[in-house]
């Protein structure tokens, strides 16, 4: 264990230092006059960019010590079609700086969400970062969210025993069998081989480019996407092949600990129990 905590050190180090070494040198450059010209935009555009990846990687680290001492999901009813286009708005400026076109595929009619709106947030949010990053200029983006027939303990690998409520990462969850929304982020970019398709949501695992020797993040983003959506009830997978891009696909249980449900349950169980007492409730 001390030495994975030793190598992830070192990956940390590693990946703050490179964003940070551009930022210094558009600074460095900005404070000499010959040279302030010579700054072009795409180097600002780098440093901006950097600038937001230091900001993801510390709210990730953030977010994943949270949920590694149990988090506490705020969850509230709310529009999750409202949300992710919203989400797709936002990545929309700095996948036009790269000449990246992002769109949503939304179905008609879709329900509200029990959930944690800022957590679900993030986590879209992550996976079309993650997206623009590793997609190449001029490429696609596709976000695609739907209803679909599913059960949904099959697919979190729950055993319920006919049960419409189990426990699920120390959650209880009301199991709504046949209704999970289904949310795909898609890419154009280089695709990730099959061997790493279950480790690319390790967040001690980092993969390195084979032409560039260069290595790309230690998995914090995806990390935290995948304790947010099991924290949820739901879960996570990624689909693709090397040159034919990726499509990171999770589910979340429209009445995954669905409170008000719960709740109601226990007024009417409350009535009942008044009625049998004969307090009159």
């Amino acid at each position: 264990m001390e030495k994975i905590k030793e190598g992830l050190t070192h990956m940390l180090i590693h990946d703050f230092k490179n964003p940070l070494h551009v930022v210094g040198i558009v600074l460095e450059r900005l404070q000499d006059k010959e040279n302030k010209k010579g700054i072009s935009d795409k180097l600002l555009r780098t440093a901006y960019e950097s600038c937001g990846e230091l900001d993801s990687m510390i709210a990730n680290l953030l977010e994943i010590a949270k949920m590694e001492k149990e988090l506490e999901l705020n969850r509230n009813l709310f529009s999750f079609s409202d949300m992710l286009n919203e989400t797709v708005e936002k990545a929309m400026v700095p996948a036009a700086a790269r000449g990246q076109r992002i769109s949503a595929e939304i179905q008609s009619g879709m329900p509200e969400i029990f959930a944690d709106r800022y957590i679900l947030s993030r986590l879209l949010g992550n996976l079309m970062g993650n997206a623009i990053k590793f997609t190449p200029d001029g490429g696609e983006i596709t976000v695609s969210c739907s209803i679909e027939n599913m059960e949904q303990a099959d697919r979190v690998g729950v055993k319920t025993n006919g049960s419409t409520v189990a426990s699920i990462h120390g959650n209880t969850v009301a199991l709504i069998p046949s209704m999970v929304f289904k949310i795909m982020v898609s890419d154009t970019g280089p695709g990730i081989p099959k061997q790493f398709h279950e480790l690319v949501f390790d967040k001690y695992w980092q993969a390195k480019d084979d032409k560039t020797d260069a290595r790309r993040g230690v998995g914090l983003g995806l990390a935290f996407c995948k304790m947010a959506v099991e924290t949820h009830g739901g879960r996570i997978w990624v689909e693709s092949e090397v040159g034919e891009g990726s499509k990171f696909v999770f589910t979340i249980p429209i009445g995954s600990t669905n409170q008000i449900t719960i709740t109601k349950l226990l007024g009417v169980l409350a009535l009942n129990i008044g009625h049998y007492l004969g307090f009159g409730i």
